[in-house]
């Protein structure tokens, strides 16, 4: 099945694939109610038939067809469940292909909103191959029960018609009690869940600050506000499901006491009796069903409303696929604000680098200096202005192709689990050995690694926590080094080196030049920014100077010292 390759159209193209297997699943689902229907004529032959002329022959072929039929529908029931576990499977896939892109592409900051719709599309699947699903598929074909009903009495069709009406209200107030309650509840679920595991991820601030009960409370109190909204929920929808269970018993007991009145009547047969009660029940039984399930179908509807919006997101436009760059930079009135309300971050910057130039940047805390980075990497879309490299714009460049040219060290160094060989390498599986020592040795990290238990080999762990910061910031350098980029970016290289890692830097650094790379270099420190070309001061988002390193460091010292 095609799915179109547009996000936001995703949902409407797996909708459009699934309409035929929808028809064959409807098909399925009312042969299994064919099938299961003789059960009640099965009760009328052999009380009014069977029993009136004690034909044992009559009963063992009734109940030789019974069987059969019984086969057919279980061989039918797990058909259509195998049917709905292989399409929740597919459209899981297929939800996760596109939300996982878009997710990366939009996680930046605490909103872990976009990282929990790919849980919703496993909750999507989950509900899909579930019980509830085929409980729902079955309440179209309580017709057919109906009908039968009908046929041995109007009084008894109009009385279980009366009944689903009933139920129905019933489940449409179950929904309407539950639907904000379940919504409340689920967003303080999903921002507890958020704020853990941003927690995790700065355990180290937590333990220095003494933050650990505090957070703990407040986690603690915020789960408690989603028990508190689920518990009235549950309570309620508690109760209307006691509600449905006393009517459903009641029209039970109503069915069978009108039918044995009619009977006594000479209106109905005495299996007639029988007969109704198994109808009515059948076609009671998917209503009363589906309020137990209806939490499950609303949890399933909040997921697919989130993913929708996931997919709403903007999606980067990439163009075609470029030659590898030579490296002349180019940023053109480049202006940024996060979602286009509050104030720029940056405003109107502009400056070019010839290929093989090395920029340092400076500027006071919060003048934008990492977002410039992230700009000039195609992170970000500018609100205004282009950074094209090239003459191209980085960020309708092919990322995998971008990112051949590029390395990027940002200014936390998060490495992914796994060896010292596979980061270095950005998790290319087959990436050559001399390539992987070329990066650590352009990084100046080689001698460092090898003195590690198993050199390259070496397993950091979650987030390479096996390693100090400045072996992480160094190996990140190397990652940075991988595959002979014609673009570096460096924010921050040495916050976290030691004197040694500084001398390897700005060795690395120089190899840089020399090799024609063209690099950009956040950082406060003199001793780093003197081997620079050109120099960008930063002032409250907006370019104060832009120069020779060797003209504007002697003007510089009051924005390193203020910056430091």
């Amino acid at each position: 099945m095609a799915i179109d390759s547009n996000p936001e159209l995703i949902l409407e193209s797996i909708k459009s694939n699934l309409r035929p297997v929808i028809f064959h699943l409807g098909a399925v689902s009312f042969f299994i109610n064919i099938l299961v229907l003789p059960v009640s004529l099965y009760s009328l032959q052999v009380l009014d038939r069977v029993m009136s002329t004690g034909s044992l022959s009559t009963l063992f072929w009734l109940t030789l067809i019974m069987i059969l039929l019984f086969v057919v529908a279980g061989g039918l029931q797990f058909l259509r469940s195998l049917m709905l576990q292989r399409i929740g499977d597919w459209i899981h896939t297929t939800l996760t292909t596109n939300l996982l892109p878009v997710a990366l592409s939009h996680a930046g900051g605490n909103d872990n909103s976009n990282v929990q719709s790919l849980r919703d599309a496993n909750a999507l699947r989950q509900f899909i191959s579930g019980p509830s699903l085929t409980t729902l598929m079955d309440i179209p074909w309580t017709v057919l029960y109906l009908g039968v009903l009908f046929v041995i009495h109007a009084w008894l069709g109009f009385l279980v018609t009366g009944g689903i009406v009933i139920l129905f209200l019933l489940a449409w107030l179950n929904e309407g009690l539950l639907r904000q309650l379940a919504k409340k509840a689920g967003s303080l679920q999903i921002k507890g869940l958020s704020d853990l595991e941003f927690a995790t991820r700065n355990t180290d601030v937590i333990e220095a600050m003494g933050m650990k009960q505090k957070l703990i409370s407040r986690w603690l109190n915020t789960q408690a506000k989603a028990v508190e909204w689920q518990a009235l929920a549950n309570s309620r929808s508690a109760a209307v499901q006691g509600v449905t269970k006393s009517v459903r018993l009641i029209l039970q007991i109503l069915v069978t006491c009108i039918s044995a009145w009619l009977a006594i009547n000479g209106e109905v047969t005495i299996g007639a009796i029988i007969a109704s009660s198994i109808l009515a029940s059948r076609a009671l039984a998917p209503f009363e069903a589906a309020i137990s399930s209806w939490k499950g179908l609303t949890d399933a509807r909040a997921a697919y409303n989130r993913i929708q919006k996931t997919l709403q997101l903007t999606r980067r436009q990439e163009g075609i696929s470029l030659p590898s760059p030579a490296g002349k930079l180019s940023v053109e009135g480049l202006t940024y604000a996060l979602n286009n309300k509050q104030l720029p971050i940056l405003r109107n910057i502009t400056f070019q680098l010839e290929a093989g130039e090395c920029l340092g940047i400076v500027g006071h805390s919060a003048s934008g200096k990492t977002t410039l980075a992230r700009l000039m990497a195609g992170i970000f879309a500018p609100t205004s202005g282009v950074v094209r490299l090239d003459g191209a714009n980085v960020y309708t460049w092919p990322r995998e192709e971008f990112g051949r040219f590029t390395g990027y060290l940002p200014q936390d160094v998060e490495l992914f689990s796994g060896t010292i060989k596979d980061n270095i390498a950005r998790l290319l599986p087959d990436a050559l050995p001399e390539m992987i020592v070329e990066a650590a040795a352009s990084a100046n990290a080689h001698e460092m690694i090898l003195r590690l238990p198993n050199g390259y080999e070496t397993d950091i762990g979650t987030s390479g926590m096996a390693l100090s910061a400045g072996q992480r910031q160094r190996i990140g350098l190397a990652r940075a080094f991988f595959g002979n980029p014609r673009f570096l970016i460096l924010d921050e290289p040495d916050a976290n080196l030691d004197g040694t890692g500084k001398v390897a830097l700005i060795q690395a650094i120089q190899k840089a030049k020399r090799a024609g790379i063209t690099t950009v270099l956040i950082s406060h420190r003199s001793s780093i920014l003197q081997h620079t070309d050109k120099l960008l001061v930063l002032k409250h988002g907006t370019v104060e100077s832009f120069a020779l390193t060797r003209q504007l460091m002697p003007h510089a010292s009051a924005t390193l010292a203020g910056s430091a």
